[in-house]
């Protein structure tokens, strides 16, 4: 079994640790080619006021509908967690403390705090939501940011390509403002970046990838990325020399291990892949997933 075949395999174990498979649509340039699959995407949703048995619903709906989306959501395993009694109380009183006030700054607290604790429990969409009514009420580059990123989030794990474009959309419009007022803010670049994958143009993200790289060799992020945009091109190579670079900076990067061990497996080289899927298996504490690394070691 080839190290492809392995991560289609190992899908729902990826998952479990929050591995990030980009969207695949081959693309060749002269230094890359970007090949890339639909990952497994966040839903949309600003959740609100919610009972037990409506926090689980899973329906899609867009923001101006024409109905409250306060109990609309998508369950994603390993994402979001259902939500105690006590949380879905606290939302609701916080919700109704911000539509009753009147003063901006109060609602973009009430908004913050709204955000924090939906990205808590996972619900990106639902934070996201909240965090751009934050920003639009009292706008700051810091909330544009935090806007930017949970939109990624929510982008990262959309259940399907429209809503996953639609994030997308969302947070590139406002990580764009925040590199206007910060050009060089590295993580804005990066996300911003990862969001251009699943457009039509997906090398203006690798172009960004690259730029962060060129100003910081050592960004462990943007080094993840182009090492999974290089295996998932068939560029072995370049993964694996990326992915090393990555591991002798962060020794525990789970997803680094295992996306160096597929590479490795594609080349043939079994024994070094055999040692990152230890690696992986030592590291993770799922059972779940050490159960699949065990399988997988099984077969090598």
């Amino acid at each position: 079994m080839t190290g492809k075949q392995w991560a289609g395999v190992a899908v729902a174990g990826v998952l479990a640790f929050s591995i990030y498979l980009l969207p695949q649509s081959v693309v060749k340039s002269d230094g890359e080619k970007l090949a890339a699959t639909s990952p497994v995407p966040p839903s949309e949703s600003p959740a609100a006021g919610i009972s037990a048995a409506e926090s689980a619903k899973a329906e899609e709906h867009s923001e101006d509908d024409g109905h409250d989306h306060s109990a609309d959501g998508h369950l994603h395993s390993g994402q979001r967690q259902e939500l105690p009694l006590a949380v879905r109380e606290k939302l609701q009183s916080l919700k109704e403390s911000a539509s009753k006030t009147a003063d901006k700054e109060k609602f973009a607290i009430f908004a913050d705090s709204l955000a924090a604790n939906w990205s808590k429990w996972a619900w990106h969409d639902s934070a996201a939501h909240w965090a751009e009514k934050a920003v639009t009420a009292v706008p700051t580059t810091d909330r544009r940011f935090r806007a930017g990123s949970l939109w990624y989030e929510a982008f990262q794990l959309a259940p399907d390509v429209a809503q996953q474009r639609l994030y997308g959309e969302r947070a590139a419009g406002h990580l764009k403002k925040v590199l206007e007022k910060e050009p060089a803010r590295s993580d804005a670049q990066v996300r911003l970046a990862l969001t251009y994958v699943v457009t039509e143009n997906p090398m203006q993200g690798i172009m960004l990838l690259r730029q962060v790289l060129e100003r910081e060799p050592n960004n462990t992020e943007a080094l993840y990325h182009m090492g999974v945009l290089s295996f998932q091109s068939s560029q072995y190579d370049k993964a694996i020399e990326r992915f090393e670079a990555l591991l002798k900076l962060a020794s525990d990067h789970k997803e680094g291990h295992f996306y160096l061990a597929l590479s490795y497996i594609e080349l043939g080289q079994n024994a070094k892949a055999r040692e990152h899927l230890l690696a992986v298996q030592k590291l993770e504490t799922d059972p779940e997933v050490k159960a699949a690394v065990d399988s997988y070691l099984g077969r090598l």
